[in-house]
């Protein structure tokens, strides 16, 4: 099921917490809202450099630090290991919660999150939805009600976001979510695949004497998590 459009709210322009945004990070969130690869659970991969190339005179850097001040104002949440990116309240405002055959493939699309921290976001979120506004008639053919189905969705779902193992395919879980950085910083940031592989080993002599290890260990430090958060 492809996205053809992108819903944005009347009611945004109530919000006093967007109404604070300057006008980059307005732009910035509606542009993600309307972006193809948003899944269903409001999840889409960071494409700082494609999303820069939409928009003249704009920088990867730029991109990203906009995306910094939605995510302090908890508009979204970024997991920079992962390189994901939640819209946090986009299975609520974009009412998908409403809708039962949506709700299964938004759980298909919500197992695929890499990240614990955003996982956790979601699971939040899925709490927080107005099930009781579903209707509660018995379905074609006296089926289920809307909220029976729904609920029961969400109750499998957040069971799924619990449990880091379940999950419908992927290679782990990332290590956590993170601001990114306002200012662009004078060194580098380190991306998948920048350093090349390393060096094959050589044999090891057939008389067993040791040999120097020419290859560093390189590790990353921790970063602290983006605490999750809330505007209505």
């Amino acid at each position: 099921m492809a996205r053809t459009h992108g819903r944005i709210l009347c009611r945004i322009w109530d919000n006093p917490e967007f109404l604070a945004l300057d006008h980059e990070a307005q732009r910035l969130y509606m542009f993600l809202l309307s972006q193809r690869d948003l899944t269903f659970a409001g999840l889409i991969p960071m494409r700082s450099r494609r999303w820069a190339a939409k928009v003249r005179d704009t920088c990867a850097e730029d991109i990203e630090a906009t995306l910094c001040d939605l995510a302090r104002a908890h508009f979204v949440l970024v997991d920079d290991d992962t390189e994901e990116v939640l819209v946090r309240t986009y299975v609520r405002n974009d009412e998908v919660y409403r809708l039962p055959k949506v709700m299964i493939r938004m759980r298909e699309d919500a197992r695929q999150i890499e990240s614990q921290r955003l996982r956790t976001a979601l699971r939040d979120e899925l709490q927080r939805l107005p099930l009781d506004e579903l209707s509660d008639e018995p379905g074609r053919n006296d089926g289920p009600s809307t909220r029976a189905q729904v609920t029961a969705v969400v109750d499998a779902l957040l069971s799924d976001l619990a449990d880091p193992s379940r999950k419908g395919s992927g290679k782990g879980i990332g290590k956590g979510s993170r601001d990114l950085p306002r200012r662009v910083p004078d060194t580098p940031r380190v991306r998948a695949g920048v350093f090349p592989l390393p060096p094959t080993p050589s044999p090891q002599p057939l008389d067993g004497s040791p040999q120097a290890s020419n290859v560093t260990d390189v590790t990353r430090e921790p970063t602290d998590a983006l605490t999750p958060g809330g505007h209505s």
